[in-house]
């Protein structure tokens, strides 16, 4: 059975996306100031990547309803789409930021990627598929933490 914190995971990953979200919109006139937007970027994004690791643990465990998993599923790859929306949206103060662009934006792909093969690993119920994207997903995370409040 699923407690009630489980429940409210997805509802309140959604929600602090969307507010991390909110300050990476807009134009960076320094490239301290886009810096700082790939940072808040990179930990909305790691908290749907996490959401997503959680989902996967949950099922692999069978410790989840299939109809959960996959909205959870669901909805932290919509988190992780927004996020890479947002940032993609910002628009670079200088060439060396479009270096950082260029790269950081590679890994908000590779987690939608990794986020989108989860649900529908889900929703099809193939473990091995699901056990994948974990991996990946915990990889993705590992390389997202470091630039979380840099």
């Amino acid at each position: 059975m699923i407690g009630p914190r489980v429940r409210r995971l997805p509802c309140l990953v959604l929600l602090a996306t969307a507010v991390l979200v909110t300050g990476c919109v807009g134009p960076s006139r320094t490239d301290a100031d886009y810096h700082r937007k790939a940072s808040n970027s990179a930990e909305a994004m790691r908290s749907a990547v996490e959401t997503g690791r959680l989902v996967a643990d949950l099922v692999l465990r069978d410790r989840a309803f299939g109809n959960y998993a996959n909205v959870a599923a669901t909805e932290a790859e919509q988190a992780a789409d927004g996020v890479q929306a947002a940032f993609d949206s910002v628009q670079p103060p200088s060439t060396a930021a479009d270096d950082v662009r260029e790269k950081f934006d590679a890994l908000l792909q590779a987690a939608t990627g990794a986020l989108g093969d989860l649900r529908i690993a889900v929703r099809r119920h193939l473990l091995g598929d699901v056990r994948k994207a974990a991996d990946d997903l915990k990889k993705i995370s590992a390389q997202l933490e470091p630039l979380v409040g840099v």
